[in-house]
């Protein structure tokens, strides 16, 4: 079985995780594990096979404090099944330390992309009208390179876009917002980027990095 990465391409389900049912509690944002280059029934998409595991963080506030989750997630064999799940953890289950989940946890932290390194990450990100352009440093030759991004707030993933090379020896990945989609200014720092290493035969995901898109003057 499978299910989709944040962004599975133009016809999968990204996972939602939904924590605003949740009572004395503040969520950060959900990470999501690198993904697998997926090719099933005649259609190509990134997600993960078998099993994955989403690490999130929370800050309990005081007084009853309850975690709740509302999920939805695609469930894949040889068609899709949107399936949701309605998920919550109790005060008294939050305030007991479980070694076993403290130990899932940290191998599920070791599967998360990487830190952006100096020879593989973002270097500008442009919007003229609903055109965005990332430009990307990539100094790994022989590999295919693509580029996703995303509001840091939600709201709105791209599809993975080719990263192309360019004359001065950058690479440029376009993306075209939607009409009607919101977005902060691309000079807020509110942006956020994954860049995917792939085989070039295979397209298998050799490396995956995240990070967030600094404003022009970084």
């Amino acid at each position: 079985w499978k299910t989709y990465w944040r962004a599975p391409g133009s016809s999968g389900i990204p996972p939602e995780f939904d924590f605003s049912g949740s009572r004395s509690i503040e969520v950060d944002r959900v990470h999501f594990p690198s993904p697998m280059h997926i090719e099933a029934g005649g259609s190509v998409f990134y997600g993960y096979k078998d099993t994955v595991a989403f690490p999130f963080y929370g800050l309990a506030g005081t007084g009853e404090t309850q975690l709740r989750l509302d999920l939805l997630i695609g469930v894949c064999e040889e068609i899709c099944i949107p399936a949701t799940a309605s998920l919550t953890i109790s005060d008294d289950d939050l305030n007991v330390s479980d070694p076993k989940a403290q130990m899932q946890i940290m191998f599920a932290e070791t599967l998360l992309p990487q830190a952006p390194p100096d020879d593989l990450r973002a270097t500008g990100l442009k919007q003229t009208g609903n055109r965005l352009e990332l430009e990307i440093r990539a100094e790994e030759a022989g590999s295919r390179l693509s580029a996703v991004i995303w509001p840091r707030d939600g709201g709105w993933v791209s599809d993975p876009a080719t990263a192309e090379p360019q004359e001065n020896g950058s690479y440029l990945s376009v993306f075209e917002l939607p009409q009607g989609v919101k977005v902060p200014d691309i000079e807020s720092g509110g942006w956020s980027f994954a860049l995917l290493l792939q085989d070039p035969d295979s397209h298998a995901v050799r490396k995956a990095v995240e990070g967030r898109i600094g404003t022009p003057a970084e």
